[in-house]
């Protein structure tokens, strides 16, 4: 994992990425449903973060890892 702190056009703002292989996590759905991924952590943004899972990008808010709706491994 790899953090960026200047972007590539090195203007000097600040634009965090992280840059993950493989992640693991465990998306818990309505009632007992819940269904185990893979996929790359793809932008991070104040309220919410991007995850690509099976090549769409899907987006999460930090509250959905508070109430466990969504467990990183």
């Amino acid at each position: 994992m790899r953090l960026d702190n200047e972007n590539k056009e090195g203007k000097g703002e600040k634009d965090w990425h992280i840059f993950a292989s493989n992640v693991k996590f465990i998306i818990n759905e309505s009632r007992s449903r819940s269904i185990e991924y893979s996929g790359i952590i793809k932008k991070l943004y104040p309220n919410i973060f991007v995850l690509q899972i099976d090549g769409r990008d899907t987006s999460f808010s930090y509250s959905d890892v508070l109430t466990k709706k969504i467990i990183f491994k």
